[in-house]
């Protein structure tokens, strides 16, 4: 069981890039929130200064060429060239192109170049693992060897978004899944590297060699009538070790972990197809309709049915407009 694999499945991992930018020194921008998105820029070329309000304060970081940053919660964020650089709204730097748009300034100085994309979570449920991340995170890919670049990533990316190919899409996704597989892996790898916690989100139980057979028997058997000792023996760990390292390292108790897991697989079964509630309740382990419409409730402020009608009216998301991404 690929835990990790399974958990950005059922988290909808969609996304696209979204413009390219060839901007000349002094440039910078000021991007707005972006609720229910991870706004991300590759840089190209050349260098820049990301910020973004954290609840700490302002939080600063200096990707350079072949780096990659990303901003998780989708705050509202600001790229410039340097720190003393003024910034304008980024609708203030749009141009059109050919194939859709590119930002562009008019200074002379040196020039950096952005690829941007964005990664989209269409489970509701998704900003809650997000929220766990740092508000920006940047990703430098020579710091770690077996991440390797993005350079093929990226390329291939491109090509896709702009092919017209039968299967476009579903590459596009896979693809943008990877890049996101890819952030995450550096992420962890780095705060190892550098003494960080890596704990306090479910992010970091994948990550956890002592509660991997754990969380594995979780997500294949989510309909089991599971207790602290079956878990604690799937560890090979005493009751209170397991409950204390799995509770510290996920920021959640291995029981708020198991009905969010639960709840996730109901969401992508409630939206991919016709299964009762009374079904989906005996999949993801609940032992009536009622004690499984009382815990959806309970999580999701909605009942189950009334929740999938509200998918089910849900208007399809319009693909975002192409940049001269393929310019990379």
């Amino acid at each position: 069981m690929d835990v990790l694999s399974d958990t950005l499945g059922a988290m909808g991992l969609r996304g696209s890039l979204t413009f390219d930018a060839a901007l000349k020194a002094p440039w910078g921008f000021e991007a707005p929130e972006r609720k229910g998105s991870s706004p991300f820029y590759v840089v190209a070329s050349g260098s820049c200064v990301a910020e973004v309000i954290g609840p700490r304060g302002r939080l600063v970081r200096r990707p350079a060429s072949g780096d990659l940053v990303m901003f998780p919660q989708g705050k509202a964020h600001i790229l410039r060239d340097a720190p003393e650089s003024p910034v304008m709204p980024i609708s203030a730097l749009e141009g059109g192109t050919a194939r859709g748009f590119a930002l562009r300034s008019a200074a002379a100085g040196p020039t950096t170049s952005l690829v941007a994309g964005e990664f989209r979570f269409e489970s509701p449920l998704s900003p809650s693992i997000l929220e766990a991340m740092d508000p920006i995170v940047c990703v430098k890919p020579g710091a770690d060897e077996s991440f390797g670049t993005l350079d093929p990533i990226l390329h291939l990316l491109c090509r896709e978004e702009r092919s017209t190919l039968p299967g476009s899409r579903a590459a596009t996704t896979d693809l943008l899944r990877l890049l996101f597989l890819h952030v995450l892996r550096s992420e962890m790898a780095r705060r190892k590297l550098e003494g960080e916690p890596c704990s306090g989100n479910s992010f970091a139980l994948m990550f956890e060699p002592a509660l991997r057979g754990a969380v594995e028997a979780l997500h294949r058997h989510p309909d089991r009538p599971w207790t602290v000792a079956a878990l604690a023996a799937e560890a090979g760990m005493s009751r209170t070790s397991f409950t204390v390292r799995f509770s510290e390292t996920a920021g959640m108790s291995p029981f708020a972990y198991l009905t969010r897991l639960r709840m996730m697989k109901a969401i992508e079964l409630l939206e991919g197809g016709s299964a009762t509630l009374e079904k989906i309740a005996e999949q993801v382990g609940y032992g009536s309709e009622a004690a499984f419409s009382t815990a959806f409730k309970r999580e999701m402020r909605m009942a189950p049915g009334v929740y999938r009608r509200s998918r089910e009216r849900r208007p399809r998301s319009p693909r975002p407009r192409r940049g001269r991404a393929d310019s990379f």
